[in-house]
C-alpha cells in the first residue's frame, strides 16, 4: 500500500515537474510577428496598403505588431531611420522605394502589389522578429521601445502608439501595446488624458475613441479587441500533452498492482 502511494505521489511530482518545464518553454518563446512598415502620405501606391497594413492586418490578427515609418510627412524624423532599412534589406541594385515591409533580410517587399503578398505572409507566421534597421533582429518582447529612432508609429490589435519624441519606461510602453488592460497599466504610469484625434495614413484617416499623453509617446485606442478567433497557444497544447502523459503513465501503474 505504501509503495503504491509513493508511486502515485511520483506521477503527480512528474506531472507538475512538466507542466513546469512546458511553461518555461512557452514563456521563453514568442508568438508575435513583427513587422517595419515604410510608407509616405501621398503615395497612391501606399494609399491602397496602409489600410491593409496598419488597420486590417492588426485587427485581424492579435499577434501582429507593425512598426511604421511615414517619410513624406515626417521625412526630417524618419527617412534617416528608415534608410538603414532601405541599405542593409534590398540587395543592391534592386528599386528602393515605397511602400516597403520588411520582416527580415530574406522576406522583404516593395511596391504595391509585392507588399500586399507580404501581407498574406505575415498572416501565415507563427512569429517573427523585429528587424532593426542595422541589420539585426530582436523579439518584440525584447525590443527596446523607448529607443527606436525617429517617430514611429507602432501598430497593434485596437491600438496605435505614436513617438512624438520616444524615451519613457520600455516595459510600461511593451504592456499598453500587449495588455487587453489598458487601463490598469496607466494606473502605474503618469498620463494625461487628451482627446482622440484621427491618426493619418495614406489615403485615409483611422478614428480612435481614446487617447492619452505620456512623455513622448501618445497611446489612441479603440474600446473592444481585434479578432479573437487565434488558434490556441503552445501552453494549451503543451498542458493537454502532460495530462495525456501522466494519465498513461499511471494506468500502465496500476495495470501491473
Amino acid at each position: 500500500m505504501n509503495g503504491e502511494f509513493t508511486m502515485k505521489v511520483r506521477i503527480v511530482l512528474l506531472a507538475a515537474l512538466l507542466l513546469l518545464i512546458a511553461q518555461s518553454i512557452v514563456s521563453a518563446q514568442s508568438n508575435t510577428v513583427c513587422a517595419v512598415y515604410v510608407t509616405g502620405i501621398g503615395c497612391a501606391n501606399c494609399a491602397v496598403t496602409d489600410p491593409v497594413l496598419l488597420s486590417e492586418l492588426p485587427l485581424e490578427n492579435e499577434n501582429v505588431v507593425v512598426i511604421e515609418y511615414e517619410i513624406y510627412k515626417q521625412n526630417v524624423f524618419n527617412y534617416p531611420a528608415s534608410g538603414g532599412y532601405f541599405y542593409n534589406y534590398v540587395p543592391y541594385g534592386v528599386h528602393q522605394g515605397v511602400p516597403f515591409l520588411i520582416l527580415d533580410k530574406n522576406n522583404y517587399y516593395i511596391g504595391r502589389y509585392n507588399v500586399l503578398d507580404g501581407g498574406d505572409m505575415v498572416k501565415s507566421m507563427g512569429s517573427n522578429d523585429c528587424p532593426l534597421g542595422n541589420g539585426s533582429s530582436v523579439s518584440f518582447e525584447n525590443l527596446d521601445i523607448a529607443s527606436l529612432p525617429g517617430r514611429p508609429k507602432i501598430w497593434s490589435s485596437n491600438r496605435v502608439l505614436i513617438s512624438s519624441g520616444g524615451g519613457g519606461d520600455n516595459e510600461i510602453l511593451r504592456e499598453l501595446m500587449t495588455n487587453e488592460d489598458i487601463s490598469s497599466v496607466l494606473s502605474r504610469v503618469d498620463h494625461e488624458l487628451i482627446a482622440a484625434d484621427q491618426v493619418q495614413i495614406s489615403g485615409s484617416k483611422i478614428t480612435f475613441d481614446n487617447a492619452v499623453k505620456l512623455g513622448g509617446w501618445v497611446l489612441q485606442w479603440n474600446e473592444g479587441d481585434g479578432n479573437s478567433t487565434n488558434s490556441p497557444g503552445l501552453e494549451a497544447y503543451f498542458t493537454i500533452i502532460v495530462i495525456c502523459a501522466t494519465a498513461f503513465i499511471y494506468r500502465r501503474v496500476s495495470s501491473k498492482r
